[in-house]
């Protein structure tokens, strides 16, 4: 029978300990499980090499269980006795919406099994296999080893997980001071990874392009841009792998790597895989834990990588931060006061829709009085407490259509649905708010108006939509011109404008001064151009004009214009604004407009000679 290759981190442990091995004539040690590595050469050998082996893989950094012991009742909690022995596992504590977990044996099955059995996002640590065994048999036993007053099993104990030095500072991630070309690979990961983090990319493309080059390209600000400074700390780690393995490729080494991290199988490249890894910028601050999605597809090109960097919990901008015109926050505060109806979102891929629910959700959350449930696919944000949240994600047999008929079940008061895309799923959001729910939804939608057509395109019966929809809010998230270095107009495009109806709002702006975007950038703006975003929305609440309106079944030109009538603000004329104000340049602005801009361009490149005879 032919022997199952070791893992990847008992692999690592072997080499470096195959001076030991061979000095006690081991036959055959490929064959050692960790636990009979450790059971053979000895705990005090073996743990210092796995802690490194674990960093060097993962990212797992190691906690010392006499200073920071499990918390039984968590422990109980979320590991059943069978499942904390099986993995040799047990849990510290349960922040920031993660599970911290130390693991005698923190191999690739080992954590990639548990987080498809914990509920909670699990963040695991390495603990020597002596101390989790001890407490573990004492949890089970019922009776926690530590000292009187310890706060252990209180879940209160607070502060961060003490990790255990790693060489009087924490792990160095600096390229330079390695020797072997595979020690340079997760470092230099590691390294590109954080220069995303720091710009505040939302994801990450790791691609070979046709030629056959490797390239690093971050997504800022909704912009898809090459990643200089990745790039740099890429092709400095490639000339050194080169040196140390001329026949290796760094950038098959990378993605190999990151394939590892999140839990992928490295004999299905050829197919399509998602996974997720997380990583601690500071082993000493829980909150500085960033979580990643990553996906994988096989192209013509060979493997093609992207990483979300999932926001932050502590980076959730409370909704009165958001720069919401006083009427739409109104609007939408009244919303939240509602016990029944369904109140929309909408917008295309990343226009801050998921941002502005989960803002929506957290100030519901602390009222503390009603029941919340989200159905997400996945789950972005996590809540502390006051929220029940259904990744569909997580399992293949998960719809939202399903989840949400099995959640009115669960006598929810608020629903949030991520996203509504098909007629069962809006059919029976609607339904929720006919009934006495109070339902959050997407729609991808351009604008808010187009919401009302959409159901109605999805099956759902216009006087349904009229007799429960609360309102619509159309958000864009718009990329900000760098006020260091972007280029000043000589005038205004005023024709450009009037052509977009917008001839009487140049009369507020009679010396409007406009830039233009510089594709060269500077340092205040990582060479992007672009520094910083700003959410524009359209929102109106439904009267009882409107209803009639949607129960007739208007077309959406008519709806609009009685929108507007009311008082909203379109997107089209906040963009106007945003240029005519020197924020954005024309084309951003003529996109948000849905304008087409082959013959309007003149802003993203330099004026031609004439100019000011041709604008008259």
């Amino acid at each position: 029978m032919q022997t199952r290759p070791p893992d990847p981190l008992t692999r690592g442990l072997l080499e470096r300990l195959r001076p030991e091995l061979e000095a006690r004539n081991v036959a055959e040690p490929e064959r050692l499980t960790l636990p009979q590595l450790i059971s053979l050469l000895g705990e005090e050998t073996v743990f210092p090499h796995l802690v490194e082996e674990a960093r060097r893989l993962y990212s797992i950094q190691p906690v010392d269980l006499e200073e920071e012991p499990p918390n039984p009742v968590l422990t109980r909690k979320h590991l059943d006795s069978s499942t904390a022995n099986a993995f040799k596992a047990v849990v510290l504590r349960e922040e920031n919406g993660l599970l911290y977990v130390a693991l005698a044996y923190p191999t690739a099955s080992a954590t990639n099994a548990l987080r498809q059995r914990l509920s909670l996002s699990p963040f695991f640590l390495v603990a020597r296999p002596s101390q989790v065994e001890k407490h573990l048999r004492a949890i089970y036993a019922g009776d926690a080893p530590g000292p009187a007053g310890s706060g252990v099993g209180t879940g209160g104990r607070g502060g961060a997980v003490r990790y255990l030095p790693a060489g009087g500072g924490g792990p160095e991630i600096t390229p330079e001071r390695y020797q072997q070309a595979d020690d340079l690979v997760p470092p230099t990961f590691e390294l590109i990874v954080r220069e995303a983090v720091a710009q505040g990319v939302s994801d990450i493309h790791l691609r070979r392009d046709a030629d056959g080059r490797f390239q690093i390209y971050f997504r800022l600000h909704g912009r898809l841009a090459p990643a200089r400074r990745a790039m740099e700390i890429y092709e400095d780690a490639a000339g050194r792998y080169a040196k140390l393995n001329p026949s290796g490729d760094l950038a098959e080494a990378l993605l190999t790597h990151a394939m590892v991290r999140s839990d992928m199988r490295l004999d299905r490249k050829h197919y399509t895989q998602d996974g997720a890894f997380t990583l601690a910028l500071d082993p000493d601050d829980p909150k500085s834990i960033v979580q990643t999605r990553v996906s994988l597809v096989p192209t013509v090109n060979g493997l093609d990588m992207v990483i979300r960097v999932l926001p932050r919990r502590d980076g959730l901008i409370p909704l009165e931060e958001q720069g919401w015109p006083e009427r739409d926050y109104r609007i939408v505060r009244a919303a939240m006061e509602k016990s029944k109806g369904i109140f929309l979102v909408t917008g295309p891929t990343g226009s801050g829709k998921s941002t502005t629910l989960a803002s929506i959700i957290d100030q519901l959350r602390q009222r503390g009085t009603l029941n919340i449930v989200t159905i997400e696919e996945p789950v972005e944000y996590r809540y502390p407490t006051g929220v029940t949240q259904i990744d569909i994600a997580s399992h293949e047999e998960l719809t939202f259509s399903g989840v949400l008929r099995a959640v009115l079940r669960h006598d929810p008061d608020v629903i949030l649905v991520g996203e509504i895309r098909d007629q069962e799923t809006a059919r029976t959001a609607v339904q929720a708010a006919n009934t006495g729910h109070l339902v959050l939804a997407t729609l991808h939608t351009n604008t808010a108006t187009g919401a009302v057509g959409r159901l109605a395109g999805m099956g759902v019966p216009p006087y349904l939509v009229g007799d429960n929809m609360l309102g619509v809010a159309a958000v864009r998230l718009v990329p900000l011109l760098c006020p260091h270095c972007r280029i000043p107009e000589e005038a205004p495009e005023r024709a450009v404008l009037r052509a977009a109806g917008f001839g009487e709002l140049l009369l507020e702006y009679p010396a409007a001064r406009t830039y233009r975007h510089n594709p060269e950038g500077c340092s205040a703006c990582k060479y992007t151009g672009y520094r910083g975003r700003r959410q524009i929305h359209e929102t109106f609440a439904v009267t009882r004009q409107l209803k009639d309106l949607i129960v007739e079944g208007v077309p959406e030109n008519t709806l609009r214009t009685a929108t507007r009538g009311e008082g909203m603000t379109t997107l089209d004329e906040r963009a106007a604004r945003l240029y005519l104000e020197g924020e954005v340049g024309l084309n951003t602005a003529l996109e948000l407009m849905g304008m087409d801009l082959t013959e309007s361009d003149a802003n993203e490149r330099p004026a031609p000679a004439g100019r000011e005879e041709m604008e008259g």
